[in-house]
Parts: C-alpha cells; structure tokens; sequence
C-alpha cells in the first residue's frame, strides 16, 4: 500500500494530468468496493443471501 502511495504522489508530481487523477480515484473506488464485498461475504452466514449475489453475477 505505501508503494502504490509513493507511486501514485511520483505519478502526480510528473504528469499534473487531470485523466491520471481521475484514474487513481476510480481505481480506489474499485479497490474499496473489492474490501467491502469481502467483509461483507465473510460475515453473512445466510445462505439465502448468498443465492442472492450468485444469481446478481
């Protein structure tokens, strides 16, 4: 995690582009949402639920 900060401050630093940064947001968006559909599997013991986000993907 801090390699990625340093590399995305370097990135920043160099290009000042309004595209990386929209980048780096959409990418913390997509790894925030990976996090909380992991906690959120983890901790639902329902199968039902389950059944739910099987058939949602």
């Amino acid at each position: 995690a801090i390699i990625a900060v340093l590399v995305a401050m370097l990135a920043i630093e160099s290009l000042r582009s309004q595209a990386l940064l929209t980048m780096l947001v959409t990418v913390l968006i997509i790894i925030s949402y990976f996090i909380f559909n992991r906690n959120k599997n983890s901790t639902v013991l329902n199968p039902k639920s389950k059944n739910e986000e099987s058939v949602r993907f």
